[in-house]
């Protein structure tokens, strides 16, 4: 699976590098790590959706500016 992310992110990380907040990334991904590390899927899974949620936005916004 770590295939679809060489694939898939450098691309990502092109078009959201204008936009993004890189804190609020790091923090996203802690959360991630931290639900995770404490054995809490429900805590995991909710701090991904957020984060998924984060760059979906960001996707949306850029690609309204053009």
């Amino acid at each position: 699976m770590a295939w679809v992310m060489d694939v898939l992110q450098p691309s990502l990380q092109e078009r959201l590098q204008p936009a993004v907040v890189e804190k609020a990334l790091q923090e996203q991904h802690r959360d991630i790590l931290r639900g995770i590390e404490r054995g809490d899927p429900t805590a995991a899974e909710r701090a991904t959706r957020e984060h998924l949620l984060y760059l979906r936005d960001l996707l949306s916004v850029i690609e309204e500016l053009g």
